[in-house]
């Protein structure tokens, strides 16, 4: 009897640590979700900078429009989340992995943007809790340099067949 209640412990032991592997392993793969706009939301930029991704679709973001500013560190305009209660930012969502969040933010982003947390609207109406990267600091008003406005527009024109490319010509008319 003795052996077989040991038996029973070591099978329940062995089945908990399985269990326990498997959730640290699906913790360190879970999906996050990130907003990306401008030129940064090119899927090509994301992959390259992130190592990948497990899927992007377009979204938008209300309550938002998307700034040429510049901080402190930068001489020309890129891309910012402003708040806008009338606004619509428009971007994709990026599935992908915490640890390509981490490598984004580390290659691309350190240091000049900060994370801040949105609700982007996907195309079949249903929400989203995202990371969106905004500069960090006081921002001003600044025209974008002539290659990075043309990204922006390509960017824009992967996700958004319509209206994308036209909110990143009014984001210049207004500085």
């Amino acid at each position: 009897m003795d052996w077989v209640r040991l038996a029973f412990i070591i099978l329940c032991a062995a089945c908990a640590g399985l269990l326990l592997m498997a959730f640290l392993h699906i913790d360190s793969r879970s999906s996050v979700a990130l907003f990306a706009y401008g030129p940064s939301a090119s899927k090509s930029t994301i992959a390259k900078k992130a190592g990948g991704f497990d899927s992007a679709e377009p979204a938008v973001v209300e309550g938002y429009r998307i700034a040429f500013q510049t901080s402190k560190k930068t001489e020309f305009g890129v891309a910012n989340l402003v708040p806008d209660e009338n606004g619509i930012a428009r971007g994709a969502v990026y599935r992908m992995a915490k640890h390509q969040l981490e490598a984004l933010q580390k290659s691309h982003w350190a240091g000049f943007w900060r994370r801040m947390p949105v609700k982007a609207k996907l195309a079949d109406g249903s929400e989203v809790l995202a990371t969106a990267f905004v500069l960090e600091g006081e921002a001003a008003d600044a025209l974008p340099s002539r290659p990075y406005l043309e990204a922006a527009i390509e960017s824009a024109r992967e996700f958004h067949k319509d209206g994308g490319a036209e909110e990143i010509l009014q984001a210049i008319r207004r500085n």
